[in-house]
């Protein structure tokens, strides 16, 4: 997995704080969408990104939280998976807003930070105020049934 450079760092920064500034907000939970719109703008600024499947998870004090391959039937054929853009060792999610609209929980619009670079299930993590963070995983390959 390649370190990004400063200056990439600093370009995908700057992408996340300004993503809604360019792109229309109606579209802040097409997870897909947004990753490549990402991975696109990464691209024009000479940074090798991808996207990436993956399941999002935000803990809670009280409760758990799940976005993406849970198991749930098609509605409105929308996919039952989440997607992120990676960027060497970083990632961007411009569709966490999931979390916001179907369980009222606040999160920013746009969340990026440093990938785990050991091999592991989870691919990132990041605190999200107080009692609360939010866990970017690899997909499922079915899900659990309790």
């Amino acid at each position: 997995m390649k370190t990004l450079s400063a200056w990439e760092r600093q370009t995908l920064t700057t992408l996340a704080n300004v993503f809604y500034e360019v792109v229309p907000l109606k579209l802040r939970t097409y997870c897909h969408l947004t990753a490549e719109i990402s991975k696109a703008v990464l691209q024009d600024f000479g940074i090798s990104a991808t996207v990436v499947p993956c399941q999002l998870l935000c803990a809670v004090a009280d409760s758990n939280y799940v976005i993406g391959f849970v198991g749930s039937p098609s509605k409105d054929a929308k996919w039952d998976g989440h997607a992120i853009c990676v960027a060497g060792d970083w990632f961007i999610d411009a569709a966490i807003s999931h979390l916001h609209i179907q369980f009222g929980i606040d999160v920013p619009p746009v969340a990026f930070a440093p990938r785990f670079t050991l091999p592991t299930q989870v691919i990132s993590r990041i605190d999200c105020g107080e009692r609360r963070s939010l866990w970017w995983c690899h997909p499922v390959m079915s899900p659990v049934v309790v």
